[in-house]
């Protein structure tokens, strides 16, 4: 069995290192004292994701960098505000009970069994 090579290009502003994308842009030196010389994250395992992940950061940055403000971009949180929402089985059974007005406690016993 073969290994598929994926020769594709990273997304813009990222680096793959053994599977996980990171996302790297130097600062411009007026911002340096704020950031350092490089803004640094890990973004994700899916190239997907990354890009997602990647452009969104790049875009706050350069938006924060061109206005005449000192406004300092939190990166792990505009990282999180674009992740999608993880949800659980549990979660989505309990919003459909809520929203059909369907017996809670019959429904969660048949959600547990499903779940074990």
């Amino acid at each position: 069995m073969g290994y598929i090579l994926d020769t594709s290009a990273p997304p813009q502003h990222t680096i793959l290192r053994g599977r996980v994308y990171y996302f790297q842009l130097r600062v411009p030196k007026q911002h340096q004292q704020a950031y350092g010389p490089l803004v640094r994250a890990r973004l994700s395992e899916c190239g997907k994701e990354a890009a997602i992940l990647a452009s969104h950061l790049s875009q706050l940055l350069k938006q924060a960098w061109s206005s005449n403000t000192k406004v300092v971009v939190c990166i792990e949180q505009a990282l999180q505000s674009a992740r999608p929402a993880k949800t659980t089985f549990a979660a989505v059974a309990e919003e459909y009970i809520t929203a059909r007005r369907v017996d809670h406690k019959s429904s969660m016993v048949a959600v547990r069994a499903l779940l074990t």
